[in-house]
């Protein structure tokens, strides 16, 4: 599983709602199974202004969230 383990105060992830803890599924619609964590970071970043779509689970929950980069 992909795990946030820390959200950056101020950040792009902060204001989309992501927190410590979270379970990301998938990334901008690719799945996160068996991915590198600087793999992931790379499909979040993207040019100022542009979108990410997030899924992710938090406790029993899932919820997609968009992240504006």
């Amino acid at each position: 599983d992909l795990v946030v383990l820390r959200v950056l105060p101020d950040s792009p992830a902060a204001a989309a709602g992501i927190v410590a803890g979270d379970v990301i599924l998938k990334i901008a619609g690719q799945s996160t199974v068996n991915i590198e964590p600087s793999e992931a970071q790379m499909l979040m970043r993207g040019p100022v202004g542009t979108t990410v779509v997030v899924e992710l689970r938090r406790g029993e929950k899932k919820q997609r969230l968009t992240v504006e980069v």
